[in-house]
């Protein structure tokens, strides 16, 4: 396949992209070029990623940050990525990014209010039944016989929480207050690895 943006190779050349170039691709042709292939979808997704940490030009990183979240989108719409594994790249891309630029506060406490959102719509797990689980974990005897899918979701929340702590600061006080409770679990979750 040669699409202008690919190599003789077949595979997709997105390294060689610019930011707007990149961006561009994505909004129109990604879907009909990547189909199904996840790892072309991640290449594409770590690519974009990678640049709107070290790109220059604050618009660069800017579109480069925009083609990744783009793409993690529609490789979650197409069924390419699991909702787990689009949103826990999501969270960490968008925490990471806040900490690379030179942003004013009004964006920042924006953009965290948005990882709020995100986090607190996807949490696998309710906290009473979290807070169990981390319980169990003490005995290795207790935590072996605990339900896989408990146990998956239960790593699948430390997953979403991780980056969620870079952030903090700029949460209003009451998104603070109630992500506060779910960050000690995992501080606790941590404990016992």
């Amino acid at each position: 396949m040669r699409s202008g943006h690919g190599e003789d190779s077949g595979e997709l050349s997105f390294s060689s992209m610019d930011a707007t170039s990149l961006l561009t691709w994505v909004r129109g042709e990604a879907i009909d070029a990547l189909g199904s292939d996840v790892n072309r979808w991640l290449r594409l997704i770590d690519v974009a990623s990678a640049n709107a940490m070290r790109s220059r030009s604050p618009d660069s990183r800017n579109n480069f940050r925009e083609a990744a979240l783009m793409a993690l989108g529609q490789a979650q719409r197409l069924g390419v990525l699991s909702p787990f594994e689009s949103v826990r790249r999501n969270l960490s891309l968008r925490a990471r990014y806040m900490r690379q630029g030179n942003f004013d506060e009004s964006w920042l406490r924006q953009e965290a209010s948005s990882i709020f959102e995100l986090l607190t719509d996807s949490i696998p797990i309710e906290f009473a039944a979290a807070s169990r689980l981390v319980e169990r974990r003490r005995s290795r005897e207790s935590w072996i016989a605990t339900d896989p899918e408990a146990r998956d979701s239960l790593d699948q929340l430390v997953e979403l929480l991780k980056p969620v702590s870079h952030i903090l600061y700029y949460l209003e006080p009451r998104d603070r207050a109630t992500i506060e409770p779910w960050m000690n679990l995992m501080s606790k979750y941590m404990d016992k690895k």
